[in-house]
């Protein structure tokens, strides 16, 4: 990844700003199976490119004290390239599952402009667009939002706004072997849309705490889904899509954002942070499920303390914590006797009863201790950080020694020591 930005100012009120970037991944893998014996045989072979080359500009310009304006536009051109074979059985030669070749455009442009009423009022209004050059498909984004500071303390906010976004890239090239692997199936769908409402609420209770409620609602229509199934974009988590998808999904989700927060002052920092939320959405069958990631609740608590240490109180000693609740990760209810049937004992699930099934909440805790040198024109900072994830859910799987089916849940963590020098 690299990039390259640039500002040029007209006058204090005029600012022109343009930015080059581009980012390449490769991606290459091989899967193997032994023998008895120790032969080795292939028996995966995957192969991956996905390259971005964007250019951006915007001229933002204050025309008086009340009245600001922001326009630009992006242009963003996209490559892929990824080839799945697959053995079906051991030993046997490699089969196509997954193809895909492309490059394909993406053009947005924007105007956004903020107006202060008076000094209590202020109003925000813009509006977005996007063109795919690929299948011509383009979207008009309205956007605006309302401020009003009620006292010296308390202020409310209400937001609208439109956002549509493409699917990635590997869904619109994607072919399918059962099609000949010669048809795009996916070319021609269209953005999914979101509409977003939010209000909120914020009241400084002192100079260094405040407390902000923020209840939203978000609708999202023409979502990817595959037809006559529960199989929706926003649950994805496959490496690669391969089916038919119809822009006939819905989504919906509903929540509550509440943070108290004390910043920094006098040494130590902390945050509570609660969202209660339901998460939903309508898949090709015209059913109404659970998404994957509809924990209901998650409940965030951080901290940290700062000491300043040495003659000129320039070696600093921090610690800071965070500790995480958060509801269960959702699955599909098993179909046994699918499975059991199945060769390979391949665990099948109840797609009619979607992301139905929720396990038990999950607990994450992160800390971090480290010692800084701050010196004239320069820096040391050494560090210990730990983080653990929790038990996460990556399946299920068939246990052939017991003959039941597992959950396959691993718990997670990350250490490390650092040291950082900035000059």
């Amino acid at each position: 990844a690299g990039g390259l930005t640039h500002r040029y100012y007209f006058n204090d009120n005029t600012v022109l700003k343009t930015t080059l970037a581009s980012t390449y991944s490769k991606f290459d893998a091989k899967q193997f199976v032994r023998d008895f014996d120790g032969n080795s045989t292939i028996y995966g072979d995957l192969y991956n490119r996905t390259g971005n080359w964007i250019a951006s500009t915007s001229l933002s310009k204050k025309y008086s004290s009340r009245f600001t304006n922001k326009t630009g536009f992006t242009f963003q051109h996209m490559t892929y390239k990824m080839n799945l074979e697959k053995a079906p059985y051991e030993g046997e030669p490699l089969e196509s599952m997954s193809q895909g070749e492309g490059n394909t455009n993406l053009i947005s442009g924007y105007t956004t402009s903020s107006y202060d009423i008076n000094d209590k009022v202020t109003f925000n209004f813009g509006l977005n667009g996007q063109y795919l050059t690929l299948n011509d498909k383009w979207t008009l984004e309205p956007r605006l939002s309302v401020k009003w500071k009620a006292t010296q303390k308390a202020s409310w906010a209400l937001a609208y706004g439109l956002h549509s976004r493409m699917e990635k890239i590997d869904v619109y090239f994607v072919k399918t072997p059962a099609l000949g692997n010669n048809n795009k199936v996916n070319k021609n769908l269209d953005f999914t849309k979101a509409h977003h409402v939010m209000l909120s609420y914020n009241y400084k209770i002192s100079d260094d705490m405040n407390l902000r409620i923020e209840p939203y609602f978000q609708y999202l229509c023409d979502v990817p889904v595959i037809a006559d199934s529960s199989y929706c974009v926003l649950n994805r988590d496959e490496f690669y899509v391969e089916d038919a998808l119809v822009n006939k999904g819905r989504g919906q989700n509903i929540g509550i954002d509440v943070t108290f927060e004390k910043y920094l002052s006098k040494g130590y920092y902390y945050m509570a942070t609660t969202t209660l939320f339901n998460s939903r959405y309508r898949g090709g069958d015209g059913k109404w499920y659970n998404t994957k990631f509809n924990r209901n609740y998650v409940l965030n608590l951080l901290g940290g303390k700062e000491w300043l240490t040495g003659k000129n109180k320039n070696r600093i000693w921090s610690v800071n914590l965070r500790c995480v609740l958060q509801g269960g990760d959702r699955y599909s209810p098993i179909d046994e006797a699918a499975t059991m049937a199945d060769p390979d004992k391949i665990v099948q699930y109840n797609e009619y009863k979607a992301y139905s099934k929720q396990f038990d909440p999950i607990f994450m805790f992160h800390y971090t201790v480290s010692y800084r040198i701050n010196l004239k024109g320069k820096s040391h900072e050494f560090a210990i950080k730990a983080m653990s994830t929790g038990k996460e859910y990556y399946g299920h799987s068939y246990n052939y020694k017991t003959g039941k089916i597992d959950a396959d849940r691993q718990d997670g963590g990350i250490s490390n020591i650092s040291y950082k020098f900035e000059f």
